[in-house]
């Protein structure tokens, strides 16, 4: 499960690296035109990828139903609110949304040396500003009984008023009467921003950069989420063999003393841990009930040295 998790951690990396590129190879792909008039020359016969900054203008604009404020698209939303009843029957706010109503006209933009026509149905990707935003009482109804009490409807209207100044990205193409509209590509998504060029390539770079910073973070994360069990496997067998050599070097120590004729000595060889033959055995093993350890070579054995059974728990024992 954990080298699944290592798994997922570095695809994800990878297709957040992948990520951080597309700003780089989007840009390079776009032509900046200063002037709405030179594309006249950038735009001879084929289309070609441009960023285009200007005023939004619009022969036939559309009109805000609660303000006066003009403007080229209209997304019109409403929220139903009610209170209701909980689990502890007590009224808590909540709501609906309803279905929103987008309403567009053709519109151009105006940099004052020329114009350029936009595709419609292409703003939905710019942060609208909000036209007016009202809210409708409901009339009294006898759903209180069913734990339903309806409020209103909050109606709001976002906006692009005309005079407002963008920057565009998309292909920029010769129409039949001359002029130049600007459209979707199949290169680069179509993009509308209210943010100068500069900014908004310095923008791209700042996101591609977190992205960059992200992937990374994912590609550490998954090598050692992979790796772990390796790493584990190396610590307990090194743990394991640290271990085999303590015990035989304290064999060797124990055959010394008993050649010495120490061991019949007051018991005081019995009393000495079996491992290290050193300090006194004051640990006691849960559930075999051994007690041949020092408390600080219990700390790196699993299984009891004289049964080879679990160990669950270690009990200190103090003695006088």
């Amino acid at each position: 499960m954990i080298q699944l998790g290592g798994l997922a951690c570095c695809l994800s990396g990878s297709f957040l690296d992948y990520l951080s590129k597309i700003p780089a190879s989007f840009v390079k792909s776009v032509t900046r035109v200063r002037h709405i008039k030179d594309l006249e020359q950038l735009v001879p016969l084929e289309s070609k990828v441009v960023a285009v900054s200007g005023i939004v203008g619009s022969e036939t604009p559309l009109k805000c139903k609660h303000s006066d404020m003009l403007c080229v698209f209209i997304e019109e939303t409403a929220q139903q609110l009610f209170l209701k009843r909980n689990w502890m029957f007590s009224w808590v706010p909540d709501c609906n949304w309803m279905v929103p109503i987008t309403k567009e006209v053709p519109w151009y933009l105006d940099d004052g040396t020329g114009r350029v026509n936009v595709e419609a149905n292409k703003v939905r990707c710019f942060e609208l500003k909000v036209g007016s935003k009202v809210f409708q009482e409901s009339e009294p109804s006898s759903e209180c009984h069913r734990g339903l009490e309806m409020l209103g409807v909050l109606r709001t209207e976002r906006v692009l008023p005309i005079g407002t100044s963008v920057t565009i990205i998309g292909e920029a193409v010769k129409d039949s009467i001359g002029g130049f509209t600007i459209q979707e590509s199949k290169e680069v998504p179509f993009f509308v921003s209210s943010l100068p060029f500069d900014e908004l390539i310095s923008s791209f770079g700042k996101w591609s950069r977190k992205l960059k910073y992200a992937s990374i973070g994912f590609t550490v994360v998954g090598v050692v989420l992979i790796l772990k069990p390796v790493v584990d496997y190396m610590l307990e067998r090194r743990r394991r063999r640290l271990l085999r050599k303590r015990v035989a070097d304290a064999a060797v120590k124990r055959a010394k003393l008993v050649t010495r004729g120490l061991e019949a000595q007051d018991g005081d060889l019995l009393d000495l841990c079996v491992i290290c033959l050193e300090h006194k055995n004051d640990a006691a093993f849960v559930r075999c009930g051994h007690m041949c350890c020092c408390s600080i070579c219990s700390l790196h054995v699993k299984t009891c040295p004289l049964c080879r059974r679990p160990i669950e728990q270690v009990l200190r024992i103090y003695r006088l």
